[in-house]
């Protein structure tokens, strides 16, 4: 915890080691359902940032996170999630 705050880290405890960080598993959780919702023609991807953004306070929408850190690199997560038995976190159109 120490080190992580040396680097101006907020470090977050948790209790056993799992496949993914904490954060980054309830964010793909939320990427998994806006693609979902995307994918059914619900709404748009720039509406679901805007939501986001508007209704949770989030700085970016998942589609922006997903598209800075670039689409080949989720791709690349949600394969290894799948491997690692976490399938259920990964978007299903990946």
């Amino acid at each position: 915890m120490a080190f992580a705050r040396s680097l101006g880290k907020s470090p977050v405890r948790v209790q056993r080691d799992i496949p993914g960080f904490v954060m980054n598993r309830i964010f793909s959780a939320a990427f998994r359902e806006a693609v979902d919702l995307v994918d059914q023609g619900i709404v748009g991807p720039e509406e679901v940032d805007e939501g986001m953004r508007l209704g949770y306070g989030w700085n970016a929408g998942p589609f922006e996170i997903a598209d800075n850190a670039g689409l080949d690199t989720c791709a690349r997560i949600a394969k290894t999630m799948r491997a690692l038995g976490v399938g259920h976190l990964a978007p299903s159109s990946t």
